[in-house]
């Protein structure tokens, strides 16, 4: 089968909110007018054409929501449900003082604050992303680039989860930004990750073939670097992509999109005019249960594609009245002649409810469906426990999309991680998103916003005929006070904490900091991972071409020290991960960063060893292949029976891949990655103890002396 070409979705992100930003204001005319020319007006939505009243629509009549009056479920919120706070970030002072010690610190939130030390709040090219995050009471400290930059005695205890975008290790680490274990994988993310019981990893994965945010496949990784499952998942026409979710019975649900031909969408009742990219990419999301190490079963299936209405052509299918059917979504309703024309970029699961949730960037909502479905109900409009089929029975955030409402009523704005509050936790069962703003009225700023959906305790939303689902309003909104002062135009999260205060993640800029309910910022982190590599403190934090900047991540997860994903583990923290970049001193701001390589595992540091004969780092004889030399080996342990990811750093490893040997015995799945190019391999089985790891490439061999211990 041919292969997919998913179109970057970052430029055109930036297009679309290009002539809408502020910033053109201050560029000359004449750029201004190449850039406009370039890139074009601002999309907007498209609304259908006026719709003709048919008397019997070809779509099927659902079964009634709840009524109106139906009890609705009761939840314990962090405000009153009746009241809508929205809290508001003070702005940062010209001049920041330092905090009092010990006092109760008000944020500073943003006076246009980019990072620290000239870092990355210009992105893509010609500096076009300008989103900012909020910065700590007292400002950042000089020469403070990345790492923690604030910790309050208010913050809640735990380890923070996040995966760097463009890196293959996954990092956790503890409240002072140390190092307490990482995962490493073949595959950068694809793009969420999350950690289960024992330690084991569930990451999605991007493949090498398809672009943009697709995935295309899902590892389990334990605690060890065991590869535990390694499965690939995509055809020409369905591509995981941003986000999956694993299940409490093991199983993973994985969003996917569902592309479909030019013919397939007019047929369906697709505008033509709708259609500029010659397909259109739906939404699909498939259950899979794991089957051995690299195998899996499609054990459920739902398809927007049989949840479609449309009002334009009666001679098409879907044909009827758009304000009759909230419970199915308008083909024709959305951002220009997009092809990812819903661009899902968020997936949850709620086992109590039996119920998933996704959020749709492009039509600016969440969507809620039916999981108690057989895969032949959830192609229809009946069955399963709420009584239809496969149809939305709740969605919020954008009414205008159904008929109920105008461009007044929207709430939300090309938001992602949208899910639903967990058990235990102050809200829980409440629906929290990050709100992600973009052509927001009033200027692009972005919220964490959480709402009390109308479900009752058999999970039936109410609705009033030709009303838009309910609430009207937010229970709890964070933003900062000059609200453009925040903003992440993609990616991003937002977590609730157990002790009720909320972990944000500027997705972006790499950036996480966790705010009381009263909007108080009590700890801020700033990634240091830029890609393949670790910026030292002090040094400049690369811009990312795509927007924002090299150290963006999809999510940041915090857990508690006795959650059952990391209770009973080893947590003893190392150093701070940007204090494993290098052992040269750290340049002052505006130096070019250091020589830097991935970290290992739980902290260590990387292992220098002496260049391979001929001189460290030259050229081979008449100047061929460099000799290589490498700096480290990540993970540096791992069991006598083998399968360890492993990441060997280095200088000198570009060219053809060479061989990797640990202990004399020969690794395998050996590929380069990165740039300046690091080794990943596969370690082979070996007996217990501490073994040398030698890699030999067209410029000589380089040994890691006792580099990786067995176990």
């Amino acid at each position: 089968m041919g292969k997919v070409l998913i179109p970057g979705l970052r430029p055109r992100t930036r297009q679309v909110e290009l002539g809408r930003r502020k910033i053109l204001a201050l560029l000359t005319a004449v750029v201004a007018a190449v850039m406009l020319t370039a890139c074009g007006s601002p999309t907007s939505a498209v609304t259908p054409a006026s719709s003709v009243p048919s008397p019997k629509p070809s779509v099927a009549n659902t079964s009634s929501v709840a009524p109106s009056s139906t009890s609705v479920a009761a939840t314990s919120s962090v405000v009153p449900s009746s009241t809508s706070v929205a809290v508001s970030v003070p702005a940062a002072t010209p001049a920041a003082k330092p905090p009092a010690a010990g006092g109760a610190q008000s944020p500073a939130a943003g006076g246009a604050q980019p990072p620290a030390a000239g870092g990355g709040g210009g992105g893509g090219p010609g500096g076009i992303y300008t989103g900012v995050f909020p910065k700590p009471p007292g400002g950042i400290p000089a020469n403070q680039t990345v790492g923690l930059l604030y910790k309050d005695a208010k913050a809640f205890n735990g380890y923070t989860l996040f995966a760097p975008a463009f890196a293959t290790v996954t990092y956790l680490i503890d409240m002072d930004g140390k190092l307490v274990h990482t995962w490493n994988s073949t595959y950068s993310p694809g793009q969420s990750v999350y950690l289960i019981e024992g330690g084991t990893l569930v990451r999605s994965c991007h493949i090498a073939n398809v672009q943009g945010a697709a995935g295309g496949g899902v590892q389990k990784i334990a605690w060890d670097g065991t590869l535990l499952w390694d499965f690939k998942f995509q055809t020409d026409t369905v591509i995981p992509h941003h986000d999956i979710k694993p299940m409490p019975n093991g199983n993973v649900l994985l969003l996917c999109w569902d592309i479909k031909t030019r013919e397939e969408s007019v047929a369906a009742g697709r505008s033509p005019a709708l259609i500029s990219e010659g397909k259109v990419w739906s939404e699909k999301i498939v259950e899979i249960k794991p089957d051995g190490k690299t195998g899996g079963t499609v054990v459920w299936e739902w398809r927007l594609w049989d949840h479609l209405v449309q009002s334009q052509d009666s001679t098409k299918a879907n044909f009827g009245v758009i304000a009759d059917h909230p419970e199915l979504m308008d083909v024709n309703f959305g951002m220009g002649g997009k092809a990812d024309w819903i661009h899902g970029n968020g997936i949850d699961y709620n086992d109590k409810l039996n119920q998933v949730m996704i959020s749709c960037h492009e039509q600016s909502e969440l969507w809620i469906i039916d999981h108690s479905t057989s895969t032949a109900e959830a192609a229809t409009h009946s069955g399963g426990k709420v009584g239809k089929g496969g149809d939305l029975i709740y969605r919020w955030g954008n009414p205008k999309g159904y008929g109920a409402g105008t461009a007044a009523d929207q709430k939300l704005f090309a938001p992602h991680n949208t899910h639903w509050i967990e058990s235990g936790l102050p809200g829980e069962g409440n629906i929290l998103v990050f709100n992600n703003g973009n052509v927001r009225p009033g200027g692009n700023y972005s919220s964490a916003d959480e709402i009390v959906p109308p479900v009752d305790s058999q999970g039936r939303y109410a609705i009033d005929k030709g009303k838009a689902y309910r609430p009207a309003t937010q229970t709890w909104i964070y933003k900062a006070k000059t609200p453009t002062d925040f903003f992440a135009d993609k990616t991003s999260s937002a977590q609730r904490l157990p002790n009720g205060n909320t972990l944000i993640c500027h997705g972006p800029l790499g950036t996480f900091w966790e705010v009381t309910k009263e909007g108080e910022m009590v700890w801020e982190y700033l990634g240091p991972v830029a890609g393949k590599t670790i910026v030292a403190q002090g040094a400049k934090m690369p811009s990312d071409p795509g927007g924002g900047t090299q150290n963006a991540s999809f999510r940041a997860i915090r857990f508690a020290a006795n959650d059952p994903a990391l209770k009973g583990l080893d947590l003893t923290a190392g150093k701070l991960i940007e204090e494993t970049a290098s052992t040269a001193q750290a340049p002052s701001s505006g130096q070019p960063p250091p020589a830097t390589t991935q970290a290992p595992a739980n902290g260590a540091q990387p292992k220098p060893s002496a260049p391979a004969a001929g001189g460290g780092g030259g050229g081979g004889a008449g100047g061929g292949a460099p000799v290589p030399t490498l700096t480290g080996v990540s993970p540096n342990s791992g069991p006598i029976t083998g399968g360890t990811v492993v990441t060997i750093a280095g200088n000198g490893l570009g060219g053809p891949a060479g061989t990797v040997t640990f202990g004399g015995v020969a690794a395998t799945a050996i590929s380069q990655v990165g740039d300046p190019p690091s080794y990943q391999c596969t370690t082979p089985a070996h007996a217990a103890g501490a073994v040398d790891v030698v890699v030999t490439t067209g410029g000589g061999a380089a040994t890691s002396a006792g580099g990786f211990t067995y176990k």
